[in-house]
């Protein structure tokens, strides 16, 4: 059994949830550590992002942060753990296409 560290980075866009991570099939399980959002644009941004079972359609209780205000040239960090099973996803949708970008880190285990 080999754990697998896990990085995943996107800049999504507005107007669509945008897949930024899924759960590979084949692992027991991935635990997401740490989460960055980084508004790199001159103004507030908002974000929210969603934790999709499954990679099913996402609904409002899976909402892990309902546009999320980022005030201009700043970060957010979620460092509390997020346990995903199999073909879980995380999404994001932000209030510009280019002006946020997220990071995640974490381990996947086999």
């Amino acid at each position: 059994m080999t754990d697998t560290l896990v990085n995943f980075q996107g800049a999504p866009a507005s107007g669509a949830l945008t897949t930024l991570y899924t759960a590979p099939v084949g692992q027991l399980g991935v635990i997401i550590d740490s989460i960055s959002i980084c508004n790199t644009s001159g103004q507030l941004q908002t974000c929210r992002l969603t934790l999709s079972s499954g990679g099913i359609q996402d609904v409002s209780s899976a909402t892990m942060y309902n546009y999320l205000p980022i005030q201009s040239n700043d970060t957010f960090e979620r460092t509390a753990a997020i346990a995903l099973m199999p073909g879980d996803q995380i999404r994001a949708i932000v209030s510009a296409s280019g002006a946020v970008s997220i990071q995640g880190y974490g381990v996947a285990f086999s």
